[in-house]
C-alpha cells in the first residue's frame, strides 16, 4: 500500500472506497456459508429434505434489510422489534421443519413444548443420519438447523445505533 501511495503522490487512501456497502458484502458471504451449513445439517436426516433448511436460509437473507432498519431503533421499540423477529424466526424454523401450524397458536404451546421436549430427549439415543420414525425427533433435528441459520442472521445483521453490528437481539 505504501508503494502504491508513493506512486500516486500519497492520494491512494483518499480514492480507495469499498466496492460494496458493508451489509451487502456480509450478505454475499453469509448466504453461501449459511446454505452450505444448512445443507450439511439436512444430511443428519435420512431421507434428507434440504428444501426445509434452505427455506430458513432464504428467510434469513430476506430479513437482512429489516434487521438493519430495526437495529437503528432505540429503547423499548428496539426490544419489541427484535423480540418479534426472534419469535418469527422460531416460527419459521418450526414450520419449515414440518411442525403443524396449529401448534404455533398460543392455546397449543403446551403441546408444542411437550413435543419439542420429547424430540430433544430422544436425540441422545439416535444414530446419525437419523432414519427413525419418531416425528418429534425429526422435527427437532430439522428445526435446529433452521434456528442456527436464522439465529446467525439475527446476530450478524443486527445493526446497532450508529451502524455498528452487535448482538442486539440478545436483549430482546
Amino acid at each position: 500500500m505504501a508503494a502504491l501511495a508513493a506512486e500516486h503522490g500519497g492520494k491512494v487512501a483518499a480514492t480507495l472506497r469499498p466496492l460494496l456497502p458493508a451489509t451487502v458484502a456480509r450478505a454475499l458471504a453469509f448466504g453461501p456459508l449459511a446454505a452450505f451449513g444448512a445443507l450439511h445439517w439436512a444430511r443428519m436426516l435420512e431421507p434428507a429434505e434440504p428444501a426445509r433448511v434452505l427455506i430458513c436460509v432464504a428467510v434469513a437473507l430476506a430479513a437482512i434489510p429489516l434487521l438493519g432498519v430495526a437495529g437503528r431503533l432505540e429503547g423499548r421499540r428496539r426490544s419489541v422489534v427484535f423480540g418479534g423477529l426472534t419469535l418469527a424466526a422460531l416460527a419459521v424454523a418450526l414450520l419449515a421443519a414440518g411442525v403443524p401450524a396449529r401448534l404455533l397458536v398460543p392455546d397449543e404451546w403446551e403441546a408444542l413444548a411437550a413435543g419439542v421436549w420429547q424430540g430433544i430427549t430422544t436425540l441422545p439415543g439416535v444414530s446419525i443420519p437419523y432414519r427413525g420414525v419418531e416425528q418429534w425427533a425429526r422435527w427437532t433435528l430439522e428445526a435446529g438447523g433452521g434456528l442456527l441459520v436464522l439465529g446467525a442472521a439475527l446476530a450478524a445483521f443486527s445493526a446497532g445505533p450508529g451502524g455498528g453490528y452487535r448482538v442486539a437481539w440478545s436483549r430482546a
